[in-house]
């Protein structure tokens, strides 16, 4: 995008979507930069269909175009869900089990999430029918989600 129609663009829409990624999360939820055009979302839940309403509903927000000038610039968003257990995990691994999964989502097209799940060592498909087939929270127990989103324009 930068070099098709400017980097001024280009901050446009990462700015555009920290704004979207703000609004769909509460207000204690920590919404960060990673570099590049990847953003984190940290946000305490109490079971991982949670962060699957979370992504859901950055997805549906990033469906509609950010406007910048005569610009409609469109986002692909690839989110990858690594929930936390409360001991034991430290931000790295969670992190890093998100980029595993974030990727997943990019190769399957973009514009879906998937979910890391330590039961099963493998990730839960952001198409499927229930989001409690990812719960890999324990019950009761409060978890961080880490929530990469890659955003191409």
């Amino acid at each position: 995008m930068n070099d098709t129609i400017g980097h001024e663009a280009g901050d446009a829409l990462l700015m555009g979507f920290a704004q979207l990624l703000r609004r769909n999360v509460l207000g204690k939820d920590v919404v960060g930069r990673l570099g590049g055009d990847e953003f984190v979302v940290l946000a305490r839940i109490g079971q991982s269909r949670n962060a699957v309403a979370i992504a859901e509903r950055i997805l549906e927000a990033a469906a509609n175009p950010v406007v910048h000038g005569v610009h409609r610039l469109s986002v692909a968003t690839s989110i990858g869900i690594a929930v936390a257990h409360p001991v034991g995990d430290s931000r790295e691994a969670v992190l890093h089990r998100a980029d595993q999964v974030m990727y997943r989502a990019k190769k399957a097209g973009g514009q879906t999430w998937r979910m890391w799940t330590s039961d099963l060592a493998e990730d839960v498909d952001g198409s499927a029918g229930s989001p409690s087939e990812g719960d890999a929270s324990p019950s009761g127990a409060r978890a961080g989600a880490g929530a990469e989103a890659d955003t191409r324009g």
